[in-house]
């Protein structure tokens, strides 16, 4: 089984000395190996991609699982995962998103 949990949903407006606002969002995906033999799983999370130059989507490395592969260009990132008979292993990913302070966010 595979199980997906938001750890943060968080909007910051732009600070009076600030340029923009902030979007940070965490999530973190467990997985359960109950099968009777080992397993190799890839692990696929996307994050947005910007198109604007006025955008800026940052992975937040330190509260990132480290062994990931980027697409920069589909916003995807990979984790293969050996995961043994009868294991557990969880993949986390943090990241921010700084808008222009004059953009409307819903």
């Amino acid at each position: 089984p595979l199980e997906r949990q938001d750890l943060l949903t968080e909007k910051r407006a732009a600070a009076l000395l600030s340029g923009s606002q902030t979007i940070a969002r965490a999530y973190r995906t467990v997985l359960h190996n109950r099968s009777d033999d080992d397993v190799d799983v890839e692990v696929r999370e996307q994050i947005p991609v910007s198109k604007s130059a006025d955008i800026e989507v940052k992975i937040e490395g330190d509260k990132t699982s480290p062994g990931y592969t980027l697409d920069k260009v589909r916003g995807h990132l990979v984790w293969s995962v050996a995961l043994r008979r009868g294991a557990d292993d969880k993949r986390d990913i943090a990241f921010t998103i700084a808008l222009p302070k004059d953009w409307s966010v819903q």
